[in-house]
């Protein structure tokens, strides 16, 4: 999950740049998606360094066509892992931020008592995909 941003809202052109289900991408977003921070299910952090593409000819015609021509990206795990209350706390914010919730809404409620009651950041990760842990 990106954790560059206040919210998911800002500097995204696209919403699943949010969440990197494995290591390809597309050509049109790796610019986009270089200096990222990303955190894992282990409370990992992973910046997005660099991008490795083939650059055979037959490639190189299909680059600019949406999402045919993919690379891997190429990341830089951070030391430190994050605090497990400081993440809780963070994804609520963000949560709130991103989908306009009050804090008082009902449903911004019932997800905060879901984080809270997380005992791994996967759980948390899931939950701000708007699944249950």
């Amino acid at each position: 999950m990106n954790i560059s941003f206040e919210n998911w809202t800002e500097g995204f052109a696209e919403y699943d740049t949010v969440f990197l289900s494995d290591l390809e991408v597309c050509y049109s977003k790796r610019e986009q998606l270089i200096n990222q921070k990303y955190v894992d299910g282990n409370g990992h952090v992973y910046e997005i360094i660099d991008h490795y593409f083939n650059e055979s000819s037959w490639k190189k015609i299909f680059k600019n066509t949406l999402c045919i021509y993919k690379g891997e990206l190429i990341l830089k795990r951070d030391v430190d892992n994050l605090n497990f209350v400081e993440f809780k706390e963070s994804i609520k914010v963000k949560i709130m931020k991103s989908f306009g919730f009050k804090p008082n809404d009902e449903d911004f409620i019932e997800i905060c008592k879901s984080i809270d009651f997380t005992r791994n950041y996967s759980d948390i990760i899931k939950i701000a995909c708007g699944g249950k842990p």
